[in-house]
């Protein structure tokens, strides 16, 4: 699922099938608010990995064009003829200009990219990445890293990563003909291995292209390899959290952590350990109970979540700057209209804008469900939810416990929302 930052959209991310906030931060954790640092915190220190590590979610999504036969002729690598190409030009980190691309379908079933990184308007065998089966990912054709030279900082590239699934099965539906879709990342991290109580423990710490020489643990995505697959999960996870001027706490079974510094000079990642009480981030998991929360709505009276009754609750994180948010309204509204009176209900959370721009998109849209005000949860879906990723869609069952999330338990998004709830709620007419 793409994903980009909701205060800057460039002509590739308004393709996105999901919004990311710019902040990165990947833990289990929560900023601390204030809270006073005990000097018997212990501290751990890891060495700081040699090379950036790639975002594995993904932040852009490139519609590609048919190529023309002079871009085919610009490839230095023999390929097959009978290869589909496609190009397209991306505006990537740590590059001055936009970079051309091209990918190849070969008929095997295999994918190639081909990037001109030094601007020749060539193809070289050494611009040329094959995309490798990953097996967190098996509906993709693959994952291919692209290293973007960095001139300045301690590290000698920034890594992208690209994807590419078959046409009928990719995010969002397939391509229209004569086109093809390509996600890809837009991040990567600082990564150290920490020893925490004889426990190899990955952590992350997004790194800031504009400041090479310069690392903060208390500003952007961070992370911690809680499940020990190797990968940083996507939003929403106890995996992953976003610092805001803060320290982020996260939780390893029953110990409390957070990333205290960063340091490039010495190429060395220090965690700090802290206690339960500083630990308030709600973890969104399946299976979890969600808190209940106050809100005001868009007329200016006060709920709370336990006030709406209803058998399925649909939490929806949206924002007017999000075009995916905006485009997931038609099928919201359908779910809304035919479940209603199977006892399903939807709650907007409005994120990250005014009251008056989100009161203007709910009128235009007409959507008929309850709407809370940004100014009223902010503090709760940005600190306590951690809240990254727009839209974000949250699926309870009658007790409030959570049954779906976006990338966990059934579809929530296009038309399999409708399946989903078509089976979770059988009684009355089927669809």
């Amino acid at each position: 699922m793409a994903s980009c930052h909701p205060l800057a959209i460039g002509t590739a991310l308004l393709e996105n099938t999901t919004m990311n906030r710019r902040s990165f931060l990947s833990l289990a954790a929560l900023p601390i608010g204030g809270i006073p640092q005990s000097t018997g915190n212990k501290e751990y220190i890891g060495t700081i990995d040699d090379a950036l590590s790639p975002e594995f979610s993904f932040m852009g999504m490139k519609t590609l064009a048919s190529a023309s036969n002079s871009e085919i002729a610009a490839i230095d690598t023999a390929l097959p003829p009978s290869a589909n190409f496609y190009s397209g030009s991306l505006d990537l980190p740590a590059t001055k200009q936009p970079t051309r691309i091209l990918l190849a379908d070969l008929s095997t079933g295999e994918s190639y990219l081909f990037a001109d990184l030094n601007q020749d308007r060539r193809f070289s065998p050494s611009e040329t990445f094959k995309f490798h089966p990953v097996p967190q990912r098996p509906k993709a054709i693959g994952d291919c890293i692209l290293p973007i030279p960095i001139r300045t900082g301690p590290f000698k590239s920034f890594p992208i990563r690209f994807r590419v699934f078959p046409n009928q099965t990719q995010p969002g539906g397939p391509s229209d003909p004569g086109k093809r879709a390509i996600f890809y990342s837009t991040t990567a991290y600082i990564a150290a291995i920490v020893d925490i109580d004889r426990k190899q423990i990955r952590i992350w710490c997004e790194y800031d292209i504009e400041h090479p020489e310069q690392a903060d643990a208390h500003h952007g995505v961070i992370g911690m390899d809680l499940d020990g697959d190797g990968v940083l999960a996507p939003f929403p996870s106890p995996e992953r959290a976003t610092a805001r001027g803060e320290p982020v706490v996260f939780r390893t079974g029953e110990k409390y952590f957070s990333i205290a510094k960063v340091d490039l000079v010495s190429r060395t990642m220090t965690v700090r350990s802290h206690q339960q009480r500083d630990y308030l981030r709600v973890e969104l998991k399946l299976g979890a109970h969600f808190p209940n929360f106050a809100f005001i709505d868009f007329a200016g009276h006060s709920h709370t979540l336990s006030d709406i009754k209803a058998d399925c609750l649909l939490l929806d994180f949206w924002g007017s700057w999000c075009p995916p948010c905006l485009g997931e309204f038609p099928v919201l509204k359908r779910a809304y209209q035919t479940f209603k009176p199977r006892g399903f209900d939807i709650l907007g959370i409005d994120s990250n804008e005014s009251s008056a721009q989100a009161r203007q998109c709910i009128l235009r849209n007409d959507l008929p469900w309850l709407q809370a005000t940004s100014e009223s949860t902010s503090e709760f879906a940005d600190k306590r939810l951690d809240i990254s990723t727009y839209p974000t869609l949250i699926l309870l069952d009658k007790k409030r416990t959570i049954i779906s999330l976006d990338r966990e338990g059934p579809n929530l998004h296009g038309d399999q929302l409708l399946e989903t709830l078509n089976h979770l709620l059988p009684f009355g007419p089927q669809i």
